[in-house]
């Protein structure tokens, strides 16, 4: 699913100068969506809401896919440095004194975590993710951004409601501690 995102810009832009993000509708029962920038785009398919939390994760969340099956040509990230850094619920990083996420971690967690091996509702370092198989990682087993069904982890949720307080839905709220960093390459610090 795609939609004209030059159009899209100019009409939000020219109609509602303060939106955030769009979620287009596409009329056609055909199962999919997609996310270009801050625009979802779906189709009106049966099982779509699913979807479209999915999606919206993408275009407001700024979060990646944690998909491991191969997608040729996605381009690369690196939480190591280069020029474009990974999103906040993945990374490259496999030392855990430099996940970005540690503070969620818990101690007795090993690093990398293994699927089924009694961490699996808990935040770790579960290899597999941005469409690679080895060398990617993402902070929770079955996450949202991974399988369609399951509601966003802990350090995608955390994303998520961080948006709110770097200027996602209008102004930018004030904090004493800010916990992202806007030039994406985050450190993510657990709430109490």
């Amino acid at each position: 699913m795609v939609a004209d995102t030059e159009l899209l810009y100019a009409e939000a832009g020219a109609r509602y100068p303060d939106w955030d993000t769009m979620i287009v509708l596409v009329n056609d029962e055909t199962y999919g969506g997609s996310a270009t920038g801050s625009i979802s785009v779906i189709s009106v398919y049966q099982g779509m809401p699913l979807v479209a939390q999915h999606e919206f994760g993408h275009a407001f969340g700024d979060l990646a896919d944690e998909y491991s099956t191969p997608y040729p040509g996605y381009p690369a990230c690196s939480d190591t440095g280069g020029t474009n850094p990974c999103e906040a619920n993945v990374t490259n990083v496999s030392t855990r004194a430099n996940i970005k996420w540690l503070p969620w971690i818990d101690p007795n967690t090993p690093i990398p975590t293994i699927p089924g091996s009694g961490y699996d509702n808990m935040v770790g370092l579960f290899q597999g993710a941005r469409y690679l198989s080895t060398g990617m990682y993402r902070s929770g087993n079955e996450c949202l951004m991974r399988y369609l069904g399951r509601p966003f982890c802990d350090v995608p949720t955390q994303a998520m409601v961080l948006r709110f307080y770097t200027g996602g839905w209008g102004g930018r709220l004030q904090t004493e501690s800010p916990c992202l960093n806007p030039a994406r390459n985050h450190r993510l610090e657990k709430f109490t």
